[in-house]
């Protein structure tokens, strides 16, 4: 089975880790090997295998709170105060043993988005990736890495969290945490969408937000298929 990844954002990829819900009949972090497949697949690759399966547990459950913050989102609800909480204290650990690194032009605050920034396409201040505007030069014209009297060279960049050491199924939940702080903090929430087969979910990047399924050649396409011969005259 070929991963699938639609939503737009890691936080809502990882929380489409489940194939269907509210009965799954298959699950990405069932087990090591189809987590670790998963993982590579997003571009979080995890390299400690030998602790993977020991973190299973908690990675299912932390999807699970995951996708019932974004999940009423989705419909203008307000997410339970239990969940957001454990986003938060997830987001708070890997603040407290990461620390800020410059990144490439293109990558934003958690790394993803639906053009490679962060999901509104913009920076933390609201402002896009040249870091222009109030926040993007300090009072001597220097950009935030310093990089010499004019700032040059930081200009296009974003700062990120990274972690040293392995990459261990914990980072991978330190930066799924980052992501949904960064699409809950800067949106564009009035995006997110569900869809209304599988219940996965996805940030509407279209031009016309108009977008209804996780995906045309599959949910979309079997819909399709469905309200073709609901409608069509029975054959004598």
């Amino acid at each position: 089975m070929d991963v699938e990844l639609v939503g737009n954002a890691l936080c809502l990829d990882f929380a489409n880790t489940v194939n269907a819900r509210p009965v799954a009949r298959s699950d990405w972090l069932a087990d090591e090997r189809e987590a670790e497949t998963w993982a590579h697949a997003a571009g979080h690759p995890i390299e400690d295998a030998a602790g993977l399966a020991a973190a299973l547990p908690a990675a299912r459950e932390f999807r699970e709170a995951v996708f019932r913050v974004f999940q009423p989102l989705a419909h203008g609800e307000r997410p339970p105060r239990a969940d957001l909480d454990a986003v938060a204290a997830m987001y708070a650990d890997g603040v407290a043993r990461g620390r800020l690194t410059a990144g490439p032009s293109g990558d934003g605050p958690s790394g993803e988005g639906p053009s490679g920034e962060g999901p509104s396409g913009d920076g933390p201040s609201g402002e896009g990736p040249s870091g222009e505007g109030p926040s993007g030069d300090g009072p001597s014209g220097e950009g935030p890495s310093g990089d010499g009297p004019s700032g040059e060279g930081s200009r296009d960049r974003y700062y990120r969290f990274t972690w040293d050491g392995p990459r261990t199924a914990r980072v991978l939940l330190w930066e799924v945490a980052a992501s949904a702080v960064e699409l809950l903090g800067h949106g564009p929430l009035g995006r997110l969408g569900e869809c209304p087969s599988c219940c996965w979910l996805f940030l509407d990047t279209s031009r016309n937000n108009r977008r209804r399924w996780c995906s045309m050649t599959t949910c979309g396409s079997r819909d399709k298929s469905r309200r073709y011969y609901a409608t069509r005259p029975a054959e004598p």
